[in-house]
């Protein structure tokens, strides 16, 4: 069952097949959110996803660099409030490309 907004599940879809772990599945802990966030044990390559999944302009790309606290980088709908996060690029070393 997919658990993201219809403009990020052709991605979520994706990386379910592919078998990258996931690490967290709920609601945002930045702020309240109405979407789900899901977050994957890989670095998502935001150039080459943004091209094959077509992603609309309102998906960025976040990231946070996890000098304090945490890491992750990925995409946000901001008109569903759901989003795809992984690694930060920062920490990527030992996790998969998945581009």
């Amino acid at each position: 069952m997919l658990r993201t907004c219809s403009h990020l599940q052709a991605l979520e879809q994706e990386l379910r097949e592919a078998s990258i772990p996931l690490q967290y599945e709920g609601k945002s802990w930045w702020k309240p959110s109405l979407g789900m966030w899901l977050y994957f044990h890989c670095f998502l390559d935001e150039a080459s996803l943004r091209r094959r999944f077509k992603l609309p302009e309102f998906v960025s790309y976040s990231e946070y660099d996890g000098h304090v606290a945490g890491q992750e980088a990925g995409f946000v709908c901001s008109n569903c409030e759901s989003a795809i996060m992984g690694v930060h690029r920062d920490y990527a070393q030992d996790v998969k490309l998945f581009s």
